[in-house]
């Protein structure tokens, strides 16, 4: 019982990560598209 709670857990755990990484990861994505766009802006 313990243990097969305890993989419930861990698995909660890591899909966790998992969803906070691709939000890092897109909220990255999402800066470095916004800052090449004010690049281009700023020369023209």
């Amino acid at each position: 019982e313990h243990g097969c709670n305890h993989g419930k857990v861990q698995q909660a755990i890591s899909m966790q990560a998992r969803a906070t990484k691709s939000t890092i990861d897109a909220r990255t994505l999402h800066t470095d598209e916004t800052e090449a766009t004010s690049t281009v802006q700023a020369e023209t």
